[in-house]
């Protein structure tokens, strides 16, 4: 397995001999500046039990793949251990493991959503790119992650879902627009 150091490396290098060989496609920063914004205010907006949004979305556009937009929150606001709070209960870690696979699910629906919203503002960006819409999710040492992934990435192409959104596709459409991975 590859650490992420060597990922890394490897995704720019990989980014840089496709930027290198694709003619170049302006995407004005503007816009990226603007699919951000969007991404933040439904980050904020968040499910019932809401999660910690840990900054702000950052977008790039890399011609000839597309735009990645990322982000890092916490699936759900928990108490950490201080002075006040020594340790935690096995009833506070169920509670918690439950309230973050809920609230992953609300997490994926978001994603698409951003997506759904990018691939509207992003006219200046060819079609057959992909957007891909990225959350590093936070954990505290001492939960249960059982099922829970640390990164989650939710892709579609661009022109594929401004179609779909258009023609105001099926719930069933749309969700077959997307590629979802997860890693632990």
């Amino acid at each position: 397995m590859l650490s992420n150091a060597v990922r890394v490396a490897l995704v720019l290098t990989m980014a840089a001999a496709a930027w290198a060989q694709t003619p170049k496609q302006a995407i004005p920063l503007t816009t990226l500046k603007e699919v951000e914004k969007a991404t933040n205010a439904r980050l904020l907006a968040g499910p019932a039990d809401p999660w910690s949004v840990l900054g702000d979305a950052r977008s790039t556009y890399l011609p000839g793949a597309g735009t990645v937009v990322t982000f890092e929150l916490a699936l759900v606001n928990l108490t950490p251990i201080t002075p006040f709070h020594a340790s935690i209960s096995q009833e506070e870690k169920r509670s918690a493991h439950d309230r973050k696979v809920k609230n992953l699910v609300a997490l994926k629906v978001a994603m698409r959503e951003m997506i759904a919203h990018a691939a509207a503002a992003l006219t200046a960006m060819p079609g057959n790119e992909q957007i891909t819409v990225e959350a590093f999710l936070f954990n505290f040492n001492w939960e249960d992650r059982a099922g829970l992934p640390d990164r989650l990435t939710v892709c579609a192409n661009r022109q594929k879902v401004a179609d779909a959104v258009a023609r105001h596709a099926s719930a069933t459409e749309m969700a077959s627009l997307f590629e979802e991975r997860s890693e632990q």
